[in-house]
């Protein structure tokens, strides 16, 4: 879509407003209340009266303009989120920026067309540094901007990498991609929220930014600002960042100066491969003894002809995720097979003969299920199990049931 100039010009006027509002409030006393939302790497937000009126200004403003439109807020939620066009407001990305007089925080201004972002505005009016991205094109101060213009790092190795922090990575997948990627790169930096994506889209130096946990309001204001200045950004594995696409990418983000860097994050970010955190040496030990026993059963009952388990290999290490192994019997046979295995691969989902279902979440710490057809069982082992000492021997389905599993 093209994207009308009176909606780039009313963008602006939201900045404005929003501006207002909140430089009123500027290193100011200001009472500061938390939001919790437990599940999260960071489950405690502030939050203020300068970031509810600020809000409430911009979704008044649409509702006076564009009745017709969806509006989707931090503060304040959404109203009519399946309209053609929708607005997505963060009135203060950065609140403890804000509440600590540190003037890198901004306001997240978007504009969707059917689910996808096509136009974006990153606001910091202590410093009076705008930028719009819309139409392919993104200005700074009105002027046209280029990533790579300024960017000069190809290679991760010579990289400046932002982050807001590194606890928003949560324990296992985000934090192992997280942290080899932060050891790829020249520099790891944090602390900039939004700002640091005005930063890459400029080309001032700040090649690469990397997060995760964010809300649709932390981040879809800034892909026309990065797009339209040449960067790339997209989820973790370079899928585009739409409001369809939010539960897939669920808040991970890499944007780019230029493709080179991007597609490097990328290969990182996307790996399944896990980064062990901790061996566990005795667990591995116990496990070797136990493998071997039951490769012996393997061989005994192979020479007497007897039905036999197949053992599926035995892990060293602690589990930091929920996990789940899925079966499914083979065809016309009792014994099941493995279908994936869901340890470290929290993101992924289960696709196999047409069959899809997610990975669990928090469960008992060891457990089995049977689903009602009796297809398929589950076995589910949570974060405080020691995977070093889960020998996955699955047995024929009346073996289990003898075996009193």
């Amino acid at each position: 879509m093209a994207v009308p100039g009176d909606l780039v010009a009313f963008a602006e006027e939201l900045a404005d407003a929003a501006g207002a509002v909140i430089l009123k409030y500027w290193r100011k006393p200001l009472p500061v209340e938390s939001k919790h939302e437990p599940g999260r790497p960071v489950a405690e937000s502030p939050v203020t009266l300068a970031d509810r009126e600020a809000e409430a200004k911009m979704r008044q403003l649409i509702e006076q303009r564009y009745p017709s439109h969806g509006i989707i807020g931090e503060e304040f939620g959404t109203l009519r989120s399946e309209a053609k066009m929708v607005w997505v407001l963060d009135p203060i990305d950065g609140t403890k920026s804000f509440i600590t007089g540190k003037p890198l925080f901004g306001t997240l201004i978007a504009l969707l067309e059917d689910g996808n972002p096509v136009l974006g505005v990153i606001d910091q009016c202590v410093l009076r540094e705008r930028w719009v991205g819309a139409n392919g094109r993104t200005v700074f101060n009105k002027k046209p901007i280029q990533a790579a213009d300024r960017s000069c790092a190809r290679e991760l190795k010579e990289a400046m990498m932002y982050s807001t922090t590194p606890h928003m990575f949560g324990a296992g997948y985000e934090a192992q991609r997280f942290d080899q990627l932060r050891r790829a790169v020249k520099r790891p930096l944090y602390g900039c929220d939004c700002y640091a994506y005005g930063l890459c889209a400029s080309g001032f130096g700040a090649d690469l930014v990397v997060e995760a946990d964010l809300g649709i309001y932390d981040y879809m204001a800034l892909v026309p600002v990065v797009l339209g200045a040449g960067g790339l950004m997209t989820d973790w594995h370079g899928r585009p960042l739409t409001l369809q696409s939010h539960a897939v990418s669920r808040g991970r983000v890499v944007a780019a100066g230029n493709e080179e860097l991007w597609k490097a994050a990328v290969k990182i970010l996307s790996s399944c491969v896990p980064v062990w955190p901790e061996i566990s040496w005795p667990s591995l030990a116990t496990g070797a003894v136990l493998g071997a026993l039951a490769a012996g059963l393997l061989l005994r009952r192979t020479a007497s002809g007897q039905r036999f388990p197949l053992c599926l290999g035995v892990l060293g290490a602690k589990s930091t995720e929920a996990a789940e192994v899925m079966t499914k019997k083979a065809p016309n046979a009792n014994t099941p097979h493995l279908l994936f295995d869901g340890i470290f691969k929290e993101h992924a989902v289960l696709v196999s003969d047409g069959i899809q279902a997610e990975p669990t979440a928090d469960v008992e710490p060891c457990s089995m299920s049977f689903d009602p057809t009796g297809n398929f069982y589950r076995l589910r082992v949570s974060s405080d199990v020691d995977v070093g000492l889960m020998i996955c021997c699955l047995l024929s389905i009346d073996e289990l049931v003898r075996m009193g599993i």
